[in-house]
């Protein structure tokens, strides 16, 4: 039994959800979750990963979505990738500071991906967020991105659970044309209704990874908890057995 799992850094790392989940059911765990992932990013690695596989018949997908002002530039030039994460370049330089290289897939030889956040420092990120980013495009890009991945994964008949990080994303008062007929046809079945910082709020006294520096990521013992209250009772109402098989 395989789990392909997909987020930002609320799933990254090994001790996060993804990785107590694969624990307790017994699933081989295909992590392919990334800090400042945004909703686009997550669909292009969890169906990269899905692709490698044969066949989808023993295989579960559980994707924690991030937040949709997030974005994920590509950039063709290497010469961009040749310096650390958060180095500060000169300043007048064109090549000024871009934040969270990634170079993915790992074989890709002709450019990276910058993975961008409100407040990251970076001439090109500041510049995006300030003359080019609104909520209504975040919101078109994320949801497009959600319903892209619930197609494939319904379309090959693969069984999978959705939930948030944060509940941003939702965006259940926002209204505009652009966004609106694309979040009614997301199918919502299948979504954990309470996001994972929401709940954690609400119903955990573990202390947070980061504490002490005002870093509100969930630490080893929340995803634990998570895990066991919310994500497995709702796994087996959907789409696991009691004893933890695919249906």
């Amino acid at each position: 039994m395989l789990l392909v799992t997909g987020g930002c850094s609320f799933t990254a790392g090994d001790y996060t959800w993804p990785n107590h989940l694969a624990n307790i059911i017994k699933f081989d765990l295909y992590n392919v979750g990334i800090g400042s992932a945004s909703n686009p990013m997550i669909t292009r690695r969890v169906i990269h990963q899905l692709q490698q596989f044969d066949n989808f018949n023993d295989v579960l997908v559980v994707v924690m979505w991030s937040g949709s002002s997030r974005k994920s530039f590509y950039f063709d030039d290497k010469e961009f990738y040749n310096y650390k994460v958060g180095e500060v370049l000169n300043t007048t330089s064109e090549k000024f500071d871009t934040v969270n290289p990634v170079i993915w897939p790992e074989e890709d030889v002709n450019g990276y991906w910058c993975l961008a956040t409100g407040g990251m420092r970076s001439r090109y990120i500041t510049n995006w967020y300030k003359n080019y980013d609104n909520t209504t495009y975040s919101l078109v890009e994320s949801y497009e991105a959600i319903l892209a991945l619930q197609w494939y994964l319904k379309l090959n008949n693969i069984r999978y659970i959705f939930a948030g990080y944060k509940d941003d994303w939702k965006a259940e008062d926002y209204k505009h044309i652009q966004t609106d007929r694309l979040k009614d046809m997301i199918d919502y079945t299948y979504f954990i209704e309470e996001s994972q910082y929401e709940w954690l709020i609400k119903n955990t006294q573990q202390p947070w990874r980061n504490q002490h520096k005002n870093d509100h990521h969930p630490s080893r013992l929340q995803h634990k908890e998570y895990v066991k209250k919310v994500m497995l009772p709702f796994l087996r109402q959907k789409v696991l057995t009691k004893n933890y098989r695919l249906l």
